[in-house]
C-alpha cells in the first residue's frame, strides 16, 4: 500500500508519521471548516486539498517559519493545550512562540497559498497580506529610528 502523507525528511527522529499524519488531519479540518464559514460557495478548496496543501507547505518549509526563517519546534506539535492557554494568556503563547502552524499567505483570498510558519508569527501576520506585513514592519522600525533599504538595494 502506498504511503500518501510520507514524514518530510526533516522530521525524522522528531515525529512518527503518525503524529505527523495526526496533525495533517487536525489541521486540514479545521481550517477546511473555518474557511468554509467565512467565504460559503466561493470555498473551492475540499477538506482533502487542505491535506495536500498543508503537506507540500510542510516539506517544503524543510522545518522552518516561512516568513522569518526560523528553525521551528516541531517536537510541539500536540501539546497546545486549551486550559494552559485561557490560565496563561499571552505568557503560553510566547512559550509556544515556535509551534508549527498553518498560515493563509493572503487572508481574504479562498485560494490563498498555505504556509509553515510558527504561532508568533502567526498571531503577529493574523489578517494581514504579507505586503500588509511587511508595510507594518517597516512603520515600526522607522519608528525607532531605523533607516530601511527597498530589498532591490541589498
Amino acid at each position: 500500500m502506498e504511503i500518501k502523507y510520507e514524514l518530510p525528511r526533516f522530521l525524522a527522529g522528531t515525529l512518527t508519521r503518525e503524529d505527523y499524519t495526526d496533525w495533517l488531519d487536525l489541521k486540514a479540518g479545521s481550517h477546511f471548516e473555518r474557511d468554509r464559514e467565512r467565504f460559503g460557495t466561493q470555498l473551492e478548496r475540499s477538506r482533502a486539498n487542505y491535506k495536500e496543501d498543508i503537506h507540500d507547505a510542510a516539506r517544503s518549509s524543510e522545518g522552518k517559519d516561512f516568513y522569518t526563517g526560523e528553525q521551528l519546534d516541531w517536537s510541539l506539535i500536540g501539546t497546545y493545550d486549551n486550559e494552559e492557554a485561557q490560565r496563561k494568556g499571552g505568557e503560553y503563547r510566547k512559550e509556544l512562540a515556535l509551534l508549527p502552524t498553518v498560515d493563509h499567505e493572503d487572508p481574504a483570498s479562498p485560494d490563498t497559498e498555505l504556509r509553515i510558519c510558527g504561532m508568533q508569527t502567526n498571531d503577529w501576520k493574523s489578517v494581514l497580506t504579507v505586503g500588509e506585513l511587511e508595510d507594518q514592519c517597516k512603520k515600526f522600525l522607522r519608528a525607532r529610528g531605523y533607516e530601511i533599504a527597498s530589498a532591490s538595494s541589498s
